[in-house]
């Protein structure tokens, strides 16, 4: 137990402010004080309710059984705030590490995760937003380490990046086929025949199979909102095909809108102007 106190800890202490206080998690100031045997005890009775998946580690692969170098586990998913999206917090810690400089990289850290579950169009002047049903979110995580062909929730910056990315991706998808032809390039020997039909491979993705997407005022034209995401198209045997598609996109306003800029109504946001869509097609193998 006095063992494993500082890593049960490191999971206590990854959790929102608000959700380790709610489920009485011990802090800072009393870890370095208590007893390691009282601290896990209690550490554990808070990660019970707020860590409810983990993340297995797989033993089979090419490289045969490895040893077990980190874990991951997540939260239940909850209301965003924003039109059907919604977030859980992920904790990872590393078993083993140390500060040494052949061994890099941090301990144990936390990060958001994202799921759409709905349509991302915020309601009309005078309705308020319906609430993301996060009862369908499904998993946050994987359910094993090494299942390259599964996708849980979606990596961004923060929820309005995420939101705003999510739409933006939405609007290009519904776009497929219209005036704006979106480019496509593969970077895959395997796969050059991927860019044979731009147009049906952009309307055929969906944000069920985002993994990551990011978005920031374009360099060369700060007016406009580059939003990139990232969507899993297979995986398998340490492999994975992924589709990037990089939009660039004029909000109704002009304006880049973020958590300290918002709009200052739901309809500035009503209407998206597509300016200009590329795909790219990859392959990349896991060690």
């Amino acid at each position: 137990m006095k063992r494993l106190a500082p890593l049960i800890l490191s999971l206590v202490l990854a959790l929102p402010p608000a959700a380790a206080l709610a489920a009485g998690a011990p802090d800072r100031a009393r870890a370095l004080k208590d007893d390691p045997q009282v601290l896990a005890r209690d550490a554990l009775k808070a990660l019970g309710p707020a860590f409810v998946e983990v993340e297995r580690p797989t033993f089979s692969g090419m490289f045969g059984q490895q040893p077990i170098t980190s874990l991951m586990f997540a939260t239940r998913p909850w209301v965003s705030g924003h039109p059907g999206l919604c977030e859980a917090t992920v904790a990872w810690v590393s078993i083993g590490w140390s500060a040494d400089a052949e061994r890099p990289g941090a301990p144990l850290g936390s990060s958001q995760a994202y799921k759409v579950v709905g349509s991302l169009e915020p309601a009309k002047k005078g309705h308020r937003d319906k609430p993301a049903n996060c009862r369908i979110a499904g998993r946050v995580l994987p359910t094993e380490s090494a299942d390259m062909g599964q996708v849980g929730f979606f990596r961004a910056d923060d929820d309005y990046a995420a939101w705003q990315g999510a739409r933006v991706l939405q609007h290009a998808i519904d776009a497929a086929g219209g005036p704006v032809v979106p480019t496509c390039v593969s970077i895959s020997d395997k796969g050059p025949e991927r860019c044979a039909q731009p147009v049906a491979t952009l309307a055929g993705l969906k944000l069920a199979s985002l993994m990551s997407v990011s978005r920031k005022p374009c360099p060369d034209a700060p007016e406009l909102t580059c939003v990139e995401g990232e969507f899993l198209q297979a995986g398998g045997a340490n492999e994975q095909s992924v589709w990037t598609v990089r939009v660039r996109a004029l909000l109704q306003n002009g304006q880049d809108y973020g958590p300290r800029n918002p709009p200052s109504a739901p309809d500035d946001l009503d209407l998206l102007e597509i300016r200009a869509m590329a795909l790219e097609f990859t392959i990349t193998a896991y060690d």
